[in-house]
């Protein structure tokens, strides 16, 4: 099930958007992600077994580089933890890769988030857990 939301400050104006899916078991999110097998093995790593379900964030994005370094992102992300709160998961997970961006600056972005990088090396981007809950 794909949930969608708008990034919206508190003045109201529209700087971005987000998009995630709600996935009820593994099989769920391997067969809508077409995830291979060092994702399987990720997982394995990991004891999610009572973790569905799970939201899976998709992509987030602020529109306007003036907004960049301004929280936008952040509050971006809080919506979509609350967002998926109320959709019932209770872990979120999200794959991070993003060629204009420096990893040292995705990973802050994300570990300043509260987020878990669970990545392991040999991976063709970083993958981060948090618990929705």
């Amino acid at each position: 099930m794909i949930f969608r939301g708008a990034i919206v400050t508190d003045r109201g104006q529209s700087v971005g958007s987000w998009s995630a899916a709600l996935c009820r078991s593994m099989e769920d999110l391997y067969s809508s992600f077409h995830f291979g097998a060092d994702h399987f093995e990720l997982f394995e790593r990991h004891d999610l077994g009572t973790a569905w379900p799970l939201a899976f964030l998709i992509s987030i994005r602020v529109d306007e580089e003036n907004e960049r370094r301004k929280g936008s992102g952040s509050l971006g992300m809080r919506d979509f933890l609350s967002a998926s709160r109320a959709k019932g998961a209770r872990l979120a997970f999200a794959r991070v890769s993003d060629p204009e961006t420096p990893s040292e600056v995705l990973s802050h972005f994300y570990t300043k988030n509260g987020w878990t990088d669970i990545s392991e090396t040999g991976l063709p981007q970083s993958a981060y857990l948090r618990f929705a809950g």
